[in-house]
């Protein structure tokens, strides 16, 4: 775990909070409806079994 995210008890004490708040289960359905928001902005060009290809979106306009 990354530093500024705290001690690995913290984090785990947070994810145990939100699971019993359901939290989670509130999360996921906007975490799913702003994946497809994102998929629908990148063209099937750039995607490969669904996820976008590095190589094409870092590349920048085409020359030419």
């Amino acid at each position: 775990m990354p530093a500024e995210y705290g001690p690995w008890g913290r984090i785990y004490d947070l994810f145990r909070r939100w699971q019993r708040a359901v939290t989670w289960q509130r999360v996921l359905p906007w975490l799913q409806w702003l994946r497809r928001q994102r998929r629908d902005r990148v063209g099937p060009e750039r995607r490969l079994h669904g996820v976008p290809c590095p190589s094409a979106c870092s590349r920048g306009p085409q020359a030419g």
